[in-house]
């Protein structure tokens, strides 16, 4: 709606001049907001969105933007890392630190990457989810964390036991194993009647 455009325009150019960054990101942020109000300047002219003009904005302001997310990412594993890495080396000895289990809450799954799950890979030396390291989505307090923890625990004692040792089967999909052999099988016999 052209009318909203030119009062969002006008709210974005009063606000500008009253927000207040720090000064060492400040530039980044007016640059953001001036390449903003520059774009919906156009868009108010011409009365049209562009396709071009679209993507160079975007282009444009995505540079702008990552600097943001690298602050962000930094600031955030920074303080985990002034949080836990001292805590993890001055409580656990060694054979503490081989049985460690570290539980990350979230509300939503995690997507690959999460700088938390990162940061816990690393610091335990894991490449992936479920020997020390686990995620659980939807969890909001310490009860339903704890309650998460235990049933996995119990599940890998369990599976240690059914599985000859392997305390990590029962943290994957119960038909997985079988599953996998049969799609090579699949596929292996479809690629036999494609060559013929």
């Amino acid at each position: 709606n052209y009318i909203q455009l030119k009062q969002y325009l006008q709210d974005i150019h009063s606000l500008r001049n009253f927000i207040q960054f720090p000064s060492h990101i400040q530039k980044n942020q007016y640059d953001i907001i001036d390449l903003s109000i520059e774009y919906l300047r156009v868009i108010l002219k011409t009365k049209f969105v562009d396709k071009n003009q679209l993507k160079e904005f975007c282009q444009q302001s995505r540079i702008l933007f990552s600097i943001n997310i690298e602050l962000a990412a930094r600031i955030h594993l920074d303080m985990l890392d002034s949080k836990i890495r001292s805590w993890y080396q001055n409580h656990f000895n060694d054979t503490e630190r081989k049985s460690l289990k570290v539980l990350i809450t979230g509300s939503k799954t995690a997507r690959y990457g999460f700088l938390a799950k990162a940061y816990f890979f690393t610091l335990l030396g894991e490449q992936h989810e479920g020997k020390h390291i686990i995620f659980a989505e939807s969890i909001d307090n310490e009860p339903k964390a704890l309650e998460i923890l235990g049933v996995w625990l119990l599940d890998a004692k369990a599976s240690k036991y059914f599985f000859n040792g392997d305390s990590e089967r029962l943290h994957r999909d119960v038909l997985a194993d079988a599953a996998q052999t049969h799609v090579k099988r699949l596929f292996q016999k479809s690629k036999c009647l494609l060559s013929v």
